[in-house]
């Protein structure tokens, strides 16, 4: 009896709640008043359930109606489409119900406040949420010995190990584990974060320490080390159990350099550590880096246009080269057979052997979009030590690097692209494609499906 009761309550409360949202309609057209809006609470009740948040939405749903937004609506408000706020609301309200963030759950909604207030403040939540709970899962429990403390209590921790899974999962970075080498150690910049009564730790940065040597050296997703944290590095290169800054390792580029260091640092740095500075000076240079860039492109040279192993030494001719069978793999010589059909007789074949890489580039590539030729340019990444020298260089003489060579260095300096000129150029087939267009042209000339049966497993290579 008294659950029956209960409820009998619950559904007068409930018809008096939506009795005092159709009245927030009464200047509406009768028409939206009995078709849209009973839906309108139906949904607001059922996804948005609190009062601030209910309110809110009928007032900015009922603009819709075209007689209420005659009449009421300025001209200075926007009225936003009702799918596009059950959309949006969803979305947000359902992410932050799931994720359990509380602040986004429990924001009261003006009722007065527009859909781009009410939407950027949820997304500026959210975001906040995100960070806390991105920060939770990078934080340390269990700290590593102190190597160097600071006032402010942040230290560099010294990591006894080749590498480190908790780092990499707090860092989002490899921790080191594929490229660790004998003698490598860990030195990890943390800050401490008290939570719950007790001290954990945040990673910043993370050093690779091998025999007084720094090699990597970056921060968090393998990013360079933001200014804020160079006064940290700063005091950790003034201690004398750093030999030399060295770098290298997984994108060089993006390791801590001195030049990143104010003019101001550098100088207090190099009063205290003079020997660290000269050591750390390019030990190339420009005259002789030039030459380690030419012989560089000298072997690429060599390698992509005579080694049997890479598609280029295949398919690389020269612009005198007269197109011909000889110079076509199986599944082209299989297009060129019905090409041939099309044009038969000893007139079609002089045709192909004649033909310049610009006619059977317009006649297969773009007829069939099987087939191009095209200036060979290829990608190729630099050494490291060719990459760190380059990041060590002033902007001045890179400039002039770039000039004097007859290849494109990328921005990050980590790849060269070689261009084989006008005189070369590559074919580059589409087998894929050139599979199908042969398959098409059985199908025009009608073969029979046993011919086609006795093709099948030539045209699987395709």
């Amino acid at each position: 009896m008294f659950v029956q009761k209960l409820q009998a309550r619950y559904v007068l409360v409930e018809a008096g709640r939506r009795e005092r949202y159709m009245a927030m309609f009464n200047k509406t057209s009768p028409e939206f008043r009995k078709g849209t809006v009973p839906g309108l609470i139906d949904w607001a009740l059922e996804n948005l359930q609190r009062e601030d948040r209910i309110v809110w939405f009928l007032k900015q749903a009922r603009m819709s109606d075209q007689t209420y937004k005659y009449k009421y609506v300025r001209d200075d408000q926007t009225v936003t489409p009702v799918h596009r706020l059950k959309s949006q609301l969803s979305h947000w309200l359902g992410q932050a119900l799931m994720n359990n963030y509380q602040s986004v759950v429990n924001f009261e909604w003006p009722a007065n406040a527009t859909f781009k207030e009410i939407i950027d403040k949820l997304e500026q939540l959210t975001d906040q949420e995100e960070l806390k709970k991105e920060e939770q899962d990078r934080l340390i429990e269990d700290p590593d010995p102190a190597w160097i403390k600071f006032q402010d209590g942040w230290q560099w921790q010294y990591l006894d190990r080749k590498a480190c899974e908790r780092e990499a999962k707090s860092m989002q970075h490899c921790g080191n584990a594929p490229s660790r080498k004998p003698g490598d150690k860990i030195l990890s910049l943390r800050e401490p974060v008290e939570r719950d009564g007790k001290t954990l730790w945040l990673p910043h940065l993370t050093f690779i320490f091998n025999d007084g040597q720094l090699g990597e050296m970056k921060g968090f997703k393998n990013q360079k080390p933001a200014p804020k944290f160079h006064p940290y590095i700063v005091k950790l290169l003034e201690d004398e159990r750093i030999k030399k800054v060295k770098g290298g390792g997984y994108k060089p580029q993006n390791n801590f350099k001195l030049k990143d260091l104010t003019e101001q640092q550098h100088q207090a740095l190099e009063k205290v550590r003079p020997e660290l500075i000269q050591q750390s000076l390019p030990a190339t240079k420009l005259e002789e880096l030039k030459e380690q860039f030419k012989n560089h492109i000298e072997q690429l040279n060599e390698y992509y246009t005579e080694n049997d192993d890479n598609i280029y030494a295949e398919s690389l001719f020269y612009s005198d080269t007269s197109i011909t069978l000889d110079h076509l793999d199986r599944e082209t010589k299989e297009l060129v057979d019905y090409f041939l059909e099309f044009n038969p007789g000893k007139d079609g074949e002089k045709r192909l052997k004649e033909m310049s890489k610009v006619e059977y580039s317009d006649h297969f590539y773009n007829t069939n979009e099987i087939c191009s030729m095209t200036i060979g340019e290829v990608e190729d990444q630099l050494p490291d030590e060719i990459s760190e020298q380059l990041e060590e260089l002033s902007d001045e003489d890179l400039e002039e690097l770039k000039r004097d060579l007859d290849a494109y260095i990328s921005d990050s300096n980590d790849f060269i692209y070689l261009d084989f000129g006008y005189d070369r150029w590559v074919l580059i087939l589409d087998e894929k494609q050139i599979g199908e267009a042969v398959q098409d042209i059985k199908n025009e000339l009608g073969e029979d499906d046993d011919e086609d049966d006795e093709d099948d497993d030539d045209d699987e290579d395709y």
